[in-house]
């Protein structure tokens, strides 16, 4: 079986990977790193601060600095996230974890900052490793690098931990599944694609394109058809919208929006939606109308509740809303089905 270095090395492009970790050091101002699942460096370090590279220069410290990149990936990957900490020796780092089809790979990591006082109410873990390091003589030169590493307040980390998710996401969206994140087609098979399915419409699902407006069908009309052919997808299916599916599922009642969603799973709103609609196969509103009509139907069933309380109970503001969307899900009005399943 093949370790993960192997893996990495196997499908991803260290060569490409290492211009673009120059390129965001340089940015960033962080040093840069990929490393696989066990800690190890699958890259050249991209602008390694004069400590860090006294550190890792000595075979006993640089193996406390490899346990610290694998710990610090594998929570960011428990996590599903970026993971702000401070290393062994209180040097500031994070990991980003890159994840494809639920395995771990390994962590973009970027750091070797130190934060200003003011941000010290941003208490990061710092992570303790077994071990000596050998570096202990040489104290005093280690603290003038630390003074001189750079300083970078904790909203710019914040913002950074943005940016290199966007990143990581494209890098396991290629990775995984035939490019099922971001899909680069050829112009032959495009134009295939086109050449077989009406315009605005998808061959497989004959769905309204997004973007694009069925003829002669109002813009309503064509969204109430999209809702309704909808299929209402396991909360498990996506690992990167995984914080926003949970939190949708627990809160569905709610008014939610999706730039709220968005932060949780650190991406943009518009990159959101996308990626919504192609790991769940549905829209943000169809999904959320989903989950409330089967909780309708359990209350219709087993409550006693009033349909215009049912409808404002689960977050529709309008009951008649509500009452035709019940219908053209299940084809009865909401009286009519807690009729009929009262009955049986």
């Amino acid at each position: 079986m093949r370790n993960s270095l192997e893996l990495l090395e196997h499908v991803v492009d260290t060569q490409a990977l290492q211009i673009i970790q120059d390129d965001l050091a340089a940015v960033t101002d962080m040093a840069v790193l990929t490393v696989d699942a066990a800690g190890k460096p699958v890259t050249r370090h991209s602008k390694c601060t004069d400590f860090c590279r006294a550190m890792r220069s000595a075979t006993q410290s640089s193996r406390l600095c490899e346990s610290c990149d694998y710990r610090g990936g594998n929570v960011a990957q428990s996590m599903q996230r970026p993971y702000v900490y401070k290393c062994h020796m209180g040097i500031v780092d994070m990991a980003v974890p890159l994840v494809v089809d639920s395995k771990y790979l390994g962590s973009i990591m970027l750091g070797q900052i130190s934060i200003p006082g003011q941000d010290a109410g941003n208490e990061l873990e710092m992570l303790t490793v077994s071990g000596r390091s050998e570096q202990k003589e040489h104290d005093g030169m280690l603290e003038e690098y630390y003074r001189n590493l750079p300083v970078m307040s904790y909203e710019r980390i914040e913002s950074v931990a943005s940016l290199v998710t966007h990143m990581s996401h494209y890098i396991t969206g290629r990775i995984g599944g035939m490019g099922r994140t971001y899909v680069f087609s050829s112009t032959a098979e495009k134009r295939a694609e086109e050449n077989t399915q009406a315009p605005g419409m998808n061959r497989e699902h004959a769905e309204c394109v997004p973007g694009q407006q069925m003829q002669g069908v109002p813009r309503q009309q064509v969204d109430e058809l999209q809702q309704e052919q909808q299929p209402a997808p396991d909360v498990s299916c996506s690992i990167r919208l995984k914080p926003a599916l949970e939190h949708i599922h627990t809160h569905f009642r709610q008014r939610l929006m999706v730039a709220e969603l968005a932060k949780l799973c650190w991406i943009s709103a518009d990159y959101f939606s996308r990626l919504f609609r192609q790991e769940t196969g549905s829209t943000f509103s169809s999904y959320i109308n989903g989950l409330r009509l089967e909780e309708a139907k359990r209350c219709l069933v087993e409550g006693e509740d009033s349909v215009v309380n049912i409808a404002y109970s689960l977050g529709f503001e309008d009951s008649g809303y509500f009452i035709r969307t019940f219908k053209k899900s299940t084809g009865e009005t909401p009286a009519a089905y807690r009729l009929k399943n009262r009955a049986l």
